[in-house]
């Protein structure tokens, strides 16, 4: 299973100021925008929080960004209303995501996406494939030429590698070559032997253990 790197972020909140012509469109766009927060919640609920800190109706003013000035995960949202360019400049240099929208799908749409966007993310590894060296043969600086076999998963050509002696970690590098049969080659499958060029700062001995690997964001 993935390990978490031990990035992760404490839990934040969202805020999210919401604006509309009419006190109709406003129970309408606040509907919708309860629908979009639960859906973000109930997936990332447990780093991320999205709340509704103001609502009213008529023109987006600098007032509205002040509101949440200085919170750069903010959001505001204006439907059918007007806004002028120093209230988006104000809002820009505060570092708040600003839309205006005169359909509310396409309002609904931005805002979903700026929620996105501006939720927190763990880093998370994931392993893709582990090889054993078999042998050794010539090393230049921190470049080394390697014979192994793929014990499980895929051997790729770019990949991050650990270095493991005796389930140890001596160092970290990169596969920066992969050959089979002398013919170089993007990625290695499972039970295959290989040669491989790895630049690593630790010098590679035979039995031990390279296990490669990739960071997501989640």
């Amino acid at each position: 299973a993935p390990a978490n790197s031990g990035e992760e972020e404490e839990r934040v909140i969202i805020p999210i100021v919401l604006k509309a012509d009419t006190q109709g469109t406003l129970d309408a766009l606040v509907y919708e925008t309860d629908k979009a927060i639960q859906k973000i919640e109930e997936t990332h609920g447990e780093r991320a929080g999205v709340r509704i800190i103001h609502k009213g109706v008529g023109a987006l003013s600098e007032s509205d960004v002040k509101l949440v000035s200085g919170r750069e995960r903010a959001i505001i949202a204006g439907f059918n209303v007007p806004v002028d360019t120093t209230v988006k400049d104000v809002a820009e240099r505060a570092g708040v995501s600003i839309g205006v929208f005169s359909i509310i799908y396409e309002l609904m749409e931005w805002l979903a996406k700026e929620i996105e966007k501006k939720r927190p993310r763990i880093r998370v590894e994931e392993i893709t494939g582990t090889a054993k060296i078999l042998r050794t043969f010539s090393r230049t600086k921190n470049k080394q030429v390697v014979g192994g076999k793929v014990l499980e998963g895929k051997m790729v050509k770019g990949g991050n590698a650990r270095i493991l002696r005796r389930d140890f970690r001596i160092g970290e590098g990169e596969v920066i070559e992969l050959q089979q049969q002398k013919t170089k080659v993007a990625e290695v499958a499972e039970g295959a032997e290989f040669g491989a060029l790895v630049e690593s700062r630790h010098e590679i001995a035979p039995g031990d253990v390279i296990e490669e690997f990739i960071i997501k964001e989640q």
